[in-house]
């Protein structure tokens, strides 16, 4: 059982922000846990089997509420956003309204372009400041041990991530008067560092890099990073995590079954449209399919979309066009179960 920890550790934190584990990280920049509290780990972690048993069996793509195309109409926010910019405007909404006192979700690391670390956003600003996809390693749940419990929060953060917390609150019930609405984003694995390194190497900023977006001012945008000098150097999302990124992901990420955010009350992904049968990477204005997973976020939807801050469309063929747009989500959820069963059981049981 102590393999299993060490080797697919997911690296959200929250064992070590409630004094559970100490994590320790390897040459790779993934965490493991070690000391660790093993019967804690159990009842919370993805890697103990906790990740697939609330997932729905009625359809590839999870439970819903109802399913939507949709951007956000602030176009800035759109254009800035990694595609069509819900998340930052639910965000955004949630803060306004006062449904919410802080936004937890990742922010760049100032002391290194690639590296991450976890904020509690109070106003609009900090929130936009951390806007647009993190394609790198990030613990987003080591701050729980230390939020307000008299205050409320949305969290922001990978699907692995809410799984975390729903299984959290089923031993400690009153986390769900803190943290009040989870929304998450489709997701394909966690690049190491060395994959980092490599893309800063293709973007000629392997000595010095002042800064790196991955995705955004546009849809899909371009990896972009500014050497110490001020120069801007690209490449495409295509080159970016196709060719370099995706290749070097967490262990876990092999056998992830839910990379569509199913135990979130929000989900969205990348709702590309479609050139020759494929996905199609030229740029566009940003759009999102989103998940309405709970009554709680189709309700967040509609509010949001009432007030005038998102545009939504009903996506009634989605369970025709997602096999095509999100073909590798679609593939994992589809064939991915048999994988495990043959090899991640037997390797563990």
């Amino acid at each position: 059982m102590e393999n299993k920890f060490e080797k697919y550790c997911t690296g959200c934190g929250l064992c070590q922000s409630l004094n559970k584990a100490e994590l320790s990280i390897d040459n790779k920049g993934f965490s493991h846990p070690i000391n660790y509290d093993s019967t804690f780990l159990m009842k919370v972690c993805p890697v103990s089997g906790l990740q697939s048993r609330r997932l729905s069996e009625k359809s590839i793509w999870g439970r819903s509420q109802s399913v939507y195309l949709g951007w956000a109409k602030d176009n800035a926010i759109r254009e800035k956003a990694s595609s069509g910019g819900v998340l930052t405007t639910l965000a955004l909404y949630l803060l306004k309204e006062n449904i919410v006192d802080g936004i937890i979700h990742v922010h760049r690391d100032e002391e290194c372009a690639y590296k991450n670390k976890t904020v509690i956003s109070t106003t609009p600003q900090e929130v936009l400041d951390g806007s647009g996809s993190r394609y790198s390693i990030s613990h987003p749940l080591d701050i729980i041990g230390k939020l307000d419990q008299s205050k409320k929060y949305c969290l922001i953060a990978k699907p692995c991530d809410i799984t975390v917390i729903r299984n959290y609150t089923e031993i400690v019930p009153e986390i769900n008067d803190c943290i009040k609405i989870c929304l998450s984003f489709f997701c394909m694995g966690l690049p190491s560092n060395d994959a980092q390194k490599k893309l800063l190497e293709k973007l000629e900023c392997s000595h010095g890099c002042s800064s790196l977006t991955y995705r955004g001012n546009g849809w899909p945008g371009f990896a972009t990073a500014i050497d110490l000098a001020g120069n801007t150097h690209q490449i495409t999302y295509d080159d970016s995590w196709g060719k370099i990124l995706g290749r070097d992901l967490m262990p876990f990420c092999r056998y992830c079954i839910d990379g569509i955010g199913e135990d979130a009350d929000i989900a969205c992904g990348d709702a590309w449209y479609v050139k020759d049968g494929k996905p199609d990477f030229d740029e566009h204005e940003g759009r999102n399919v989103i998940f309405a997973r709970s009554e709680l976020g189709a309700k967040l939807l509609q509010q949001a979309h009432k007030c005038g801050a998102l545009s939504l469309k009903q996506c009634d063929d989605y369970e025709s066009y997602l096999p095509v747009v999100q073909y590798s989500q679609y593939m994992r959820r589809a064939t991915l179960s048999a994988r495990i069963n043959v090899n991640f059981s037997l390797e563990f049981h």
